[in-house]
């Protein structure tokens, strides 16, 4: 499965750290690259400690972009000087919703379905849905963060105790 598939879009991560959600220990992250057409945002990994030391670039570019800006990189037509906002994975987002939020694959649709009830399973409930399972899951995080169903500290004392 690709990447791409198992993290949060960029919109979402930009409209997370918006509403507040902060965290330093990601895996994956989408980087703002000034090139030479202009800004563009590649999904990277972070180089870890020993692998700075030895190269110049403390990212490691993943995902079907990352071929053309390596390209521009090599040609020093390259900088990472935008912003940098945290790619979820499915774990992560998972681990940042509360317990009252499950979901269901649509097979017809090929989209996956992710619902939050107010009061467990029998209250209200809320229906989001993304292309995959990260996408549905970021979703529903941010409504429950734009409904006030939950809060920024909240959410970060939930995945910073992973």
């Amino acid at each position: 499965m690709k990447i791409e598939n198992q993290v949060c879009s960029l919109e979402q991560a930009k409209k997370l750290d918006e509403l507040g959600v902060k965290y330093k220990d990601y895996q994956y992250a989408y980087v703002d690259f000034t090139t030479a057409s202009g800004q563009e945002a590649v999904l990277c990994r972070p180089a870890s400690h020993v692998e700075e030391r030895q190269r110049e670039w403390a990212w490691f570019m993943v995902g079907s972009h990352s071929e053309e800006i390596t390209a521009e990189i090599d040609e020093d037509t390259v900088s990472a000087d935008g912003g940098i906002y945290p790619a979820f994975t499915v774990a992560e987002l998972g681990v940042m919703l509360p317990l009252n939020c499950d979901s269901i694959k649509d097979q017809t649709a090929s989209k996956v379905i992710f619902w939050a009830c107010n009061e467990g399973l029998t209250g209200d409930c809320n229906e989001v849905n993304g292309a995959n399972e990260a996408e549905a899951r970021a979703a529903m995080l941010i409504y429950l963060l734009e409904n006030n169903l939950t809060t920024p500290e909240e959410v970060n004392t939930r995945l910073n105790k992973q």
